[in-house]
């Protein structure tokens, strides 16, 4: 039994989409429990990590949560009728995921978070809340942005065409807005299809396709931009023992030297590198959550 449930929570008055393995995150909790907490990465869909948390739920029988951005994802008004402001930036971000842990994870549970992409530098920063800082027993940094992204290859493009890229992919989102979705979806699912990512990607990557949504994820793109820059290894090296790292020999998104650079400055850090793509849920779920699996399981024992 999969035991998945889904719906928009009110964190801090906004709506802000959790998906759950295992027990929902209102259940009577276990005493000491073990909990998985997945950050997003930026577009911060939630959806997207659903087959990875499945398999992690499999091999490790403890609750797997997903918390999304605030924004990235539509919701029902009728549910939480709060306005959502504009914009959300990463600061804001963070600081929904700590008021999620501070309601909703038990202070003697024992809490794993795994943050993809600049989930990563969103877990790092959680490291600091004194709020929730007990709670995390270990993080998990997947093919991670925690440092000088203006300084990698994706950031360099993502920064010189920002202002093109935002209109152009608001404008674009716009016109997909007024037709009809059978045209819309297959056009996105025939050119899904040629980059050999599997259908079930195409409803979640069509429903990101809004101007608002769009609004959201650039914004916070920028604030990526502008905010992630030197490493901080005074936090590296406090929590040097509940620091993993998974990272991507072919990510464009990670700093070049990076796991070189941890290697050398924080060896007691696990730190792998591997041949696994930055967008891992669309080929290669099962690999990555065999890899994180073991990590998880040896932490437990």
């Amino acid at each position: 039994m999969k035991m998945m449930k889904q719906a928009f929570v009110n964190i801090n008055n906004l709506p802000t989409r959790v998906i759950t393995y295992g027990r929902w995150i209102t259940d009577e909790p276990d005493k000491n429990e073990e909990i998985i907490l997945i950050i997003p990465g930026n577009p911060g869909i939630t959806d997207f990590y659903k087959v990875f948390m499945e398999m992690l739920y499999e091999k490790l029988r403890c609750p797997v949560w997903v918390v999304g951005h605030t924004g990235h994802e539509k919701h029902c008004s009728r549910i939480v009728p709060a306005p959502l402001p504009q914009p959300i930036g990463l600061r804001e971000q963070i600081q929904q995921k700590v008021t999620f842990i501070e309601e909703y994870v038990p202070e003697d549970a024992k809490l794993h978070i795994i943050g993809h992409s600049i989930g990563s530098h969103m877990a790092l920063e959680m490291l600091k809340e004194p709020t929730i800082e007990s709670r995390i027993a270990q993080i998990y940094l997947i093919f991670p942005v925690f440092e000088k992204m203006l300084e990698t290859p994706n950031g360099k493009r993502m920064y010189n065409y920002f202002s093109y890229l935002k209109s152009t992919g608001i404008f674009l989102a716009r016109i997909h807005t007024i037709l009809p979705k059978i045209i819309t979806y297959s056009a996105l699912k025939l050119l899904m299809s040629i980059r050999g990512i599997r259908g079930q990607e195409h409803k979640t990557l069509h429903r990101l396709i809004h101007p608002k949504m769009l609004q959201q994820v650039f914004y916070l793109v920028f604030e990526q931009l502008d905010q992630v820059k030197e490493r901080d290894s005074e936090n590296f090296k406090n929590n040097a023992n509940r620091i993993n790292i998974l990272y991507g020999d072919k990510d464009n998104w990670c700093f070049e030297d990076s796991f070189v650079n941890i290697r050398k400055d924080f060896p007691e850090i696990r730190a792998e590198m591997t041949l696994f793509e930055h967008g891992f849920f669309f080929r290669e779920n099962e690999e990555v959550a065999d890899v994180l699996g073991e990590w998880i399981q040896s932490r437990l024992d």
